[in-house]
């Protein structure tokens, strides 16, 4: 079983409160709201999911576990309290354990991308925006005067080739 990758899964849940008087309420914007509303006044709370496999009836199974909850209070992003949750996960998880980072396309921004390049054994999927844009990697230092750059090329969707994988009626993305 130590082969098979941990899962760590990241995302954002709105809990609507009726009154006023709760700590750290307040107006949110709900993009899947069905109440004639996109507001609703509640808190947001960021969450985190491990799922480990087990070996049942000759399968592998994954068990998923809550491990962590931070409620939004404004003062730190949603995106930053997701970062930290993850990133006191993997000091605990062994370094030589592989584990995938799940989020939605909301999540892969500069913080949790920066946890996959902090941690060798960390990898991200995620559901990609139309609108994102991908870069290649930074050219080496030149030495020259001037600030460096902090981005390679520009990547376009028709470079990035995809595949069916082994299993799974979904597409895997790589660069050709």
């Amino acid at each position: 079983m130590e082969d098979q990758p941990l899962f760590l899964s990241i995302d954002d849940t709105m809990v609507e409160k009726s009154g006023k008087h709760f700590e750290l309420c307040s107006k949110l914007y709900d993009h899947a709201a069905h109440n004639g509303s996109y507001y609703l006044n509640g808190h947001c709370m960021v969450s985190l999911l491990l799922s480990f496999p087990v070996y049942q009836n000759g399968k592998i199974l994954y068990l998923s576990v809550p491990v962590g909850y931070r409620l939004w209070d404004k003062e730190t992003s949603k995106l930053a309290l997701a970062a930290d949750l993850v990133a006191q996960a993997m000091k605990v998880i062994d370094s030589k354990r592989q584990v995938i980072l799940l989020c939605d396309s909301w999540y892969p921004k500069a913080e949790a991308v920066a946890l996959v390049e902090q941690f060798d054994n960390l990898e991200m999927v995620c559901n990609a925006r139309v609108d994102t844009v991908l870069y290649g990697f930074p050219p080496a230092k030149t030495g020259k005067k001037g600030r460096p750059r902090k981005r390679g090329e520009r990547i376009g969707l028709d470079e990035i080739v995809l595949g069916d994988p082994k299993s799974g009626d979904w597409l895997i993305g790589r660069l050709a």
